[in-house]
């Protein structure tokens, strides 16, 4: 074979392993994030989360589009936060960016890219991770961006332009374009001359449970700790649990005195808040009903952070729920019985004498005396009156004369 035709096809070789070998990011996961396409509804292929106070409307206007024809203009006529979203598949354990201009046209607010990941089949967010901030207006757009691995478990990711009034701001518009969703690099870093803020440190849970847990028993954790999570800011905390990990709505979470399913409204649940180092430690309880069976059961921490739909989950834990224990009432044991009465041992023992009634006034009580004492009393004065019986007979037998004078005497 010749030499060059050997060469070549080296060459070719060299260069189809090269490209097996390099990895491949598809860009623009996501569908019209240049919001050049729009139909009836608004933007093609985006949605809203609310359809009250809340408008997106198409701009074409000179100084309102960072590139092309077209922007899309979010006005917010309430206190509330409200967001547009686009819906994607993702890989999980994967890194991905989401960059985008935004311009603050009037109102007071914040705003901000989010990226809400999903499980296979799930309705329920694993986690949210979100961009450096644009707060206030502006005759330009800005950049922001987040870049993030997706959770393990992930495999659909909701886009979302997030706008968050100020406190009594009612009144809010900001301009959006040329978004960018795509896989990157596991090494890649930010350009120095880039607006991008560095990704804050993932949020830690660590948490533990009591070693035994039993149905109809309240329980709690044994260590709660939060930490990476927002500065002086409150969250609500609510344990969720069933046998599995895609419906945990069978326990209730404790908030003071009451204990509330997992349906309840977020704003029940217990509220805390982390110091200025971004930290919080303490403790939750929780009650699985009587009604519930006893076994193997998934459970986990969700935690909300207050007034917007960003939450995380802990890890899922497998406890062992014991049956209820129930009080055992023992028999009590039979009454003692009574003492019997001393037996007569004299024939002046068996007089059947009326037991006195005892005296009863207002100042004064006597008490009772026993059968045992009353026949004991008789036998003393039947025996002491016998005895004097005696001694006058003996008197009169011995000495006579002394018996009469006893007698002339008594009569004196």
């Amino acid at each position: 074979m010749p030499a060059v035709r050997v060469l070549a096809i080296s060459v070719v070789s060299g260069f189809l392993l090269l490209a097996i070998a390099l990895p491949v990011f598809a860009d623009d996961i996501l569908s019209n994030l240049d919001f050049e396409d729009w139909d009836s509804s608004g933007p093609a292929s985006w949605q809203k989360s609310a359809a009250s106070n809340f408008s997106v409307t198409m701009s074409s206007d000179s100084g309102q589009t960072k590139s092309g024809t077209r922007s899309a203009l979010l006005n917010v006529n309430t206190s509330t936060y409200r967001y547009i979203y686009v819906t994607g598949n993702v890989s999980p354990s994967t890194p991905y960016r989401f960059s985008g201009f935004l311009r603050g046209v009037s109102g007071s607010f914040n705003a901000v890219l989010r990226l809400a990941w999903y499980a296979e089949g799930s309705t329920s967010q694993l986690s949210t991770d979100d961009s450096n901030s644009l707060s206030g207006t502006s005759d330009n757009f800005s950049e922001v961006a987040v870049e993030v691995t997706s959770p393990a478990t992930a495999k659909t990711v909701k886009a979302r332009v997030v706008l968050t009034p100020a406190s009594g701001s009612t009144a809010n518009s900001l301009l959006v374009d040329n978004l960018s969703f795509s896989q990157v690099a596991a090494s890649s870093q930010n350009s120095q001359d880039s607006q991008v803020v560095a990704p804050a440190p993932t949020p830690k849970i660590d948490w533990a449970l009591e070693d035994k847990i039993y149905v109809a028993k309240e329980f709690k954790t044994t260590k709660l700790e939060l930490s990476n999570f927002d500065i002086n800011t409150e969250y609500l905390l609510k344990l969720r649990a069933g046998t599995e990990e895609g419906k945990l709505t069978k326990l209730q979470t404790k908030n003071g005195s009451a204990f509330l399913s997992d349906g309840e409204t977020w704003s029940k649940f217990p509220l805390i808040k982390t110091d200025e180092n971004a930290k919080w430690a303490g403790e939750i309880k929780g009650f699985l009903g009587e009604d519930k069976p006893d076994g193997k059961y998934k459970i986990q921490l969700r935690i909300r952070k207050k007034d917007t739909d960003t939450y995380l989950v802990s890890d899922m834990k497998e406890i062992t729920f014991l049956p209820e224990t129930k009080a055992v009432i023992l028999p009590l044991p039979p009454p003692a019985t009574k003492p019997a009465v001393l037996a007569a041992t004299s024939v002046s023992a068996q007089i059947n004498l009326a037991t006195p009634t005892p005296l009863s006034t207002p100042s004064v009580s006597f008490k009772k005396a026993t059968p045992t004492n009353f026949y004991l009393s008789e036998i003393f004065i039947i025996s002491g009156a016998t005895l004097i019986l005696l001694a006058i007979i003996a008197l009169w037998k011995l000495s006579p004369e002394l018996f009469a004078k006893l007698k002339i005497w008594g009569k004196n």
